[in-house]
């Protein structure tokens, strides 16, 4: 089942002022405005959508891969309250374009048509000598 892991900024924003009054308090007062903090990282399938502070992408062994995590009260240097971590042995690849979905679940299944039809009105784009049209 895919799943869709999304951050709202706007629950970030609307915890701030909520976050900076913690700060200053102490004890059971301190406790009871933490629980008022809403979670800001929600897991979507088709079935259910859950909220949370923090979210364990895990592989089929059980080992904990990638950490999706919100901590209002430890940001990091640059000020991120919310980021993800990965472990030593995850391979990450970084890639300077966008990322295009396919328009549907057929698309997914079958790439090479997808490929063929943008390949037809590649000359639209390019010209006839490959080079982008001016």
């Amino acid at each position: 089942m895919k799943a869709t892991i999304n951050v709202n900024r706007h629950v970030i924003a609307s915890n701030r002022p909520k976050v900076n009054e913690t700060r200053k308090l102490t004890g059971k007062a301190r406790e009871t405005a933490m629980k008022a903090i809403e979670p800001v990282l929600s897991a979507k399938t088709s079935k259910s959508n859950k909220y949370g502070r923090h979210i364990l992408i895990r592989d089929r062994s059980g080992e904990v891969l990638v950490r999706v995590l919100y901590l209002p009260f430890t940001p990091l240097s640059c000020g991120a309250a919310a980021w993800i971590e990965c472990v030593d042995h995850t391979l990450v690849e970084v890639k300077d374009e966008f990322y295009e979905r396919p328009k549907s679940a057929r698309a997914l299944r079958c790439k090479v048509p997808v490929l063929r039809r943008a390949r037809r009105f590649e000359h639209y784009r390019y010209g006839k000598s490959g080079n982008p049209a001016k």
